[in-house]
């Protein structure tokens, strides 16, 4: 028993079939990143002789944030080559 698959684009084309040319398109795409960014908490707590004084303790920690970026990128698509259209999952020559 022998089972042949055709692969076809995502337009339906037989991929690198008859007349059928590849094109870069362009899209934009967006991308997450995070980072993490030091915080200073400062609280103060009683010191010195007898506790009669007030000093500054700190406490540090990051926090992690997020933000997307966009960015242009490219991939290759499959179409009929020029003078020929598509019918079905083919490229026949046009009118």
């Amino acid at each position: 028993m022998f089972l042949f698959f055709r692969q076809t684009t995502q337009n339906g084309l037989v991929k690198n079939g008859t007349n059928v040319c590849k094109k870069t398109v362009s899209f934009q795409q967006s991308f997450s990143s995070a980072y993490d960014s030091l915080q200073i908490y400062t609280y103060y707590t009683s010191c010195g002789f007898l506790w009669a004084s007030y000093c500054a303790r700190y406490r540090y920690y990051y926090t992690t944030h997020y933000r997307t970026t966009y960015g242009i990128s490219y991939r290759k698509e499959q179409q009929c080559c020029k003078g020929w259209s598509q019918v079905g999952d083919q490229c026949t020559k046009g009118k």
